[in-house]
């Protein structure tokens, strides 16, 4: 019988034997405790439990033919993603060795939808693993917070185990601040905190996507709080509808949380009439800015800006929207 072998690497290290095979696998090895019981799987050459912990430098070796089986609960292509077999492009705004921070264009999905089509995460991971840096067996990057499929900008995946683990602490801990900017509907004349709470429902205003229930005080046990800043950075007007240009700092990072707080607030962002917007068309919000902690692990700069896309700024020409490019930090 041919047998794989695959070397442990620091990042595999203190993981769980099967699940290092599920990842190794794709999917291929549903049932790793069958094959790690049969010894078709097997620790630095011997016999071993599915829930041993493996040490950087291990062997683990596996049944060739176990590698060569179907991929087990694979997502049913449609024929939208049969006709696009192309990928988003993946440009990276910046990278080091544990982190890559991606510019996402409006329209495309962050992660595989059942709408067909690629996804931003199925690029990501196709360039990754082509690069040929993988260094760890159980690591696969995936994107590191969200992004709506109508707001461009910024999005970070992790390049290493140890810059995943930091990020989603940072964002946890609010260490890292994230930045958008987005054009609403009237004018905010000053600065605002806005603290409401959001539940997901099965509101689908009549299209294939679930909107969120923004409310101001707390409606159920599955409500959560959502903390925004509100700060106002220019004006102008887009045909009968004065608009402006809003800074958003989210503390919170709640599914279409600036979306619902904005409607919320009598504010919807310009075109989302899935959020009560007059106006019936693509709606404007970019994730403008990550800001790290000074003297970071990483080796993160303090902040790493992304300019919006040409229709945000052929919009805020069209309204007449005098802004000096000026985020406040």
């Amino acid at each position: 019988m041919d047998f794989t072998d695959f070397t442990a690497s620091q990042d595999d290290a203190g993981r769980r034997l099967d699940r290092i095979i599920k990842t190794v696998s794709n999917g291929r090895i549903p049932d790793a405790h069958s094959a790690i019981r049969k010894n078709l799987i097997r620790l630095n050459g011997k016999k071993t439990s599915a829930d041993t912990k493996v040490s950087c430098g291990d062997k683990i070796t596996v049944a060739s033919f176990l590698l060569k089986a179907p991929q087990q609960n694979t997502r049913q292509q449609t024929p939208l993603q049969k006709n696009n077999a192309g990928y988003p492009a993946v440009n990276t705004i910046f990278k080091n060795e544990h982190l890559q921070i991606v510019y996402k264009d409006a329209g495309i999905n962050v992660q595989p939808g059942s709408g067909g089509g690629t996804s931003l995460a199925e690029a990501f991971l196709k360039e990754y693993k082509a690069s040929g840096v993988q260094k760890s067996l159980s690591f696969k990057p995936g994107p590191l917070h969200r992004l709506d499929r109508g707001t461009s900008g910024m999005i970070a995946f992790p390049v290493s185990s140890e810059g995943a683990r930091w990020f989603s602490e940072g964002i946890k801990t609010h260490l890292i601040k994230k930045i958008y900017i987005g054009i609403v509907e009237g004018q905010i004349s000053r600065s605002e905190l806005w603290t409401d709470y959001i539940e997901c429902d099965e509101t689908t205003n009549g299209k294939a996507f679930h909107t969120v229930t923004a409310a101001s005080e707390k409606k159920g046990s599955t409500s959560k709080e959502a903390v925004t800043s509100v700060i106002p950075l220019a004006y102008g007007t887009a045909g009968n509808t004065k608009v402006t240009l809003v800074q958003f700092n989210i503390q919170t990072g709640r599914k279409h949380q600036i979306r619902a707080q904005s409607s919320l607030h009598g504010h919807p962002l310009y075109g989302d009439s899935a959020y009560k917007s007059r106006t019936n068309g693509r709606f404007f919000l970019h994730a403008a800015a990550l800001v790290f902690p000074k003297d970071n692990p990483l080796g993160l700069p303090q902040i790493i800006k992304a300019d919006p896309p040409a229709e945000f700024n052929d919009f805020m020409h069209s309204a007449l929207i005098n802004w000096d490019r000026q985020l406040i930090i």
